[in-house]
């Protein structure tokens, strides 16, 4: 079982909702390249691992770029040229993520499935864990250095709490 310690302030816009997500993201390509290494690992917690990061990148991973370009994408775009261009390649790398999120998921479902095969899938899970934290740690600093602070600049205090009702909204 994941537990997180200590309190955590809620979010107050929306650029806090998606810095949390992304901190999710870090966790969970962490627990892909933990379920890919040689540290030992017991049968349920390789399955426990394999259960919950499959199911975070099958899922939730799915709504935050929905988020993101849905909500955040169409309120930056036009601001300026840089945004837009960081907003596009934003776009470009939500498309790129699908093949290698898929081929990560399809292993941890094997894996959820069969923990005992965790040595033989070694070396699939390995570079599909290693590729995707590197695509992740590119696009999440692109967000974070350039797309998150544009939105705390063009965007009014409202609508930054606006946004995060829509997103809250769209997961009920």
């Amino acid at each position: 079982m994941l537990v997180q310690l200590g309190s955590h302030p809620p979010p107050s816009d929306v650029v806090d909702l998606l810095m949390e997500c992304h901190g999710r993201i870090r966790r969970f390509c962490g627990l892909a390249l933990r379920l890919s290494g040689d540290a030992p690992m017991s049968s349920e917690e390789v399955q426990q691992a394999a259960h919950y990061t499959g199911l975070y990148f099958s899922e939730a991973l799915a709504l935050h770029a929905s988020d993101e370009n849905m909500v955040l994408l169409p309120r930056l775009k036009g601001v300026s040229d840089d945004i837009d261009a960081a907003l596009t390649l934003m776009s470009q790398d939500h498309l790129e993520q699908v093949p290698m999120v898929e081929g990560l998921v399809f292993l941890c479902r094997r894996l959820e499935q069969e923990p005992g095969l965790r040595a033989d899938l070694r070396g699939d899970l390995f570079p599909v864990a290693t590729d995707l934290g590197d695509h992740f740690e590119r696009h999440l600093s692109l967000e974070e250095d350039t797309i998150f602070p544009a939105a705390r600049v063009f965007l009014s205090t409202e609508q930054l709490v606006e946004m995060m009702g829509e997103v809250r909204a769209r997961r009920r």
